[in-house]
């Protein structure tokens, strides 16, 4: 019977046929939460300073001259623009982090990246390279069949232990987030589970 290391907040629920495993994201340092609030709070400051400044502009370019109408459409996209930017990174920021999960199935892995911090500092953990889409800072579900599953590899960098799946050039990172240890115990675990033995 799989038991979750001692002292460990990853959470797994067993069932007949699997298993739920939730990763919990790190919730940082006071002084970094700080600083991504604060962020946040300069952000929305500044757009509301922004749009002031762009009514003030296009005010002033009508009474000056009414018939400027290709410097007010200008305006008003690039005002536009900037809160199409800006209002979804400030919902990053403030949004609240979801854990990476993983779902063990007879037949398949199911991976669910949950979503990263808001790349506005550094942090004690970087899993920005684990693939394009993460990059982007998108959920992203990576799925797996089993036959797929015997790529998995746990092999020690620079950097810890690093747990991966896939092919050379596209592997995936599980459980970046977690320590050596518990990326040793998951590994182990998911072997045992899927009756995987390595060379």
């Amino acid at each position: 019977m799989d038991v979750v290391l001692k002292g460990s907040k990853i959470n797994m629920e067993m069932f007949a046929k699997g298993r739920h495993i939730t990763l919990p994201r790190p919730k940082g340092s006071v002084l970094i939460r700080m600083l991504k609030y604060g962020a946040a709070l300069i952000a929305m400051v500044s757009m509301c300073w922004l749009s002031v400044l762009y009514f003030e502009i296009l005010t002033n370019v009508l009474s000056i001259n009414a018939g400027s109408w290709v410097v007010c459409i200008a305006i008003v996209a690039f005002w536009t623009l900037t809160v199409l930017f800006v209002v979804p990174q400030i919902f990053k920021m403030l949004s609240p982090l979801k854990p990476q999960v993983l779902y063990l199935d007879e037949d398949r892995l199911v991976f669910d990246t949950g979503s990263y911090p808001y790349n506005v500092y550094s942090d004690s953990y970087k899993p920005w390279s684990d693939s394009l889409k993460l990059i982007r800072n998108e959920r992203a579900i990576f799925e797996w069949p089993k036959d797929a599953i015997k790529t998995m590899m746990l092999s020690t960098t620079d950097f810890g232990e690093q747990l991966t799946i896939g092919q050379k050039d596209d592997r995936i990172a599980i459980g970046s987030i977690v320590s050596d240890t518990e990326k040793v115990w998951l590994y182990k675990m998911m072997m045992r589970f899927y009756s995987i033995e390595k060379a």
